[in-house]
């Protein structure tokens, strides 16, 4: 197997001229390098084409509703399981204000099934701060509370006291 390969110059004072590179590889190391791509796009452990998700278990959510934390997941018990939406759920999961460490995880359970496995770390989510506002002779005062897991629900609720001076 040969193959040649053009390039180009890049200069522009000088007219484009053209080269070409002619580069030999015997045929049985084209076989061993072919061999060796398709034994990275399959390694053991990794997510086969036909792994069936037979159930999500939810674990370390002490507030969270299970519901609120499966809504936010890009797959459902049933689906064919992609690597793709695991990472894109974990990071759906990472950008709510109420969970801190989030990892997804598959486990085969029988040959072309799988459980995936959901680990999140509830955040305390709710907040107390205090305003002031004006000057030395007129001062006004205030405090905002905010939750951002109302109830659990995934809600933000804001409470702001002020007293106008």
């Amino acid at each position: 197997v040969s193959s040649v390969i053009n390039h180009a110059s890049d200069c522009h004072d000088r007219p484009a001229r053209s080269r070409a590179t002619k580069i030999d590889i015997p045929t049985g190391a084209c076989r061993w390098i072919a061999a060796g791509f398709a034994g990275l796009l399959c390694l053991p452990g990794t997510l086969g084409a036909a792994d069936v998700i037979t159930g999500i278990d939810v674990r370390g959510n002490t507030r969270t509703h299970r519901e609120v934390i499966l809504r936010e997941l890009l797959f459902e018990p049933g689906d064919t399981l992609a690597s793709a939406a695991l990472t894109e759920s974990e990071r759906n999961l990472r950008r709510l204000l109420f969970l801190g460490h989030v990892n997804i995880y598959s486990k085969p359970v029988a040959p072309g099934s799988v459980a995936v496995a959901v680990l999140v770390e509830d955040l305390y989510a709710r907040t107390l701060s205090p305003l002031f506002s004006g000057d030395d002779e007129e001062v006004s005062y205030g405090a905002v509370a905010v939750d951002y897991n109302l109830l659990g629900r995934g809600r933000t609720a804001r409470l702001t006291a002020f007293d106008d001076a």
